[in-house]
């Protein structure tokens, strides 16, 4: 297949014809839809194009340390990882004080 690059806002007119044909592959079922050329994206790889990582300097307590190393190689993504899970508990709290 050939790849063709474009440059931002330096796409073609979208046209009624072009509209059209774009309304007619949103409406294509999933299962329809050949994606046999590409590898399936896992949904952690989408989640991770999502986020745009920082850089911080912290201070970790030495046995807080190991610990994290022992629960995987990359310290980024264990503390990542951990980090993660306790928002995503912290907003559930707080979605179910707010909503009783």
């Amino acid at each position: 297949m050939k790849q063709k690059s474009i440059i931002l806002n330096s796409a073609p007119k979208l046209t009624r014809a072009r509209r059209r044909r774009l309304e007619a592959i949103a409406r294509t079922p999933d299962e329809q839809i050949d994606t046999s050329d590409f590898p399936e994206m896992k949904l952690d790889h989408a989640i991770r194009f999502k986020r745009r990582p920082r850089t911080v300097t912290a201070h970790i307590e030495a046995d807080i340390l190991e610990w994290l190393q022992s629960q995987d190689k990359d310290l980024d993504k264990a503390l990542n990882r951990i980090l993660r899970l306790v928002m995503d508990l912290t907003r559930q709290l707080s979605r179910r004080r707010s909503a009783a």
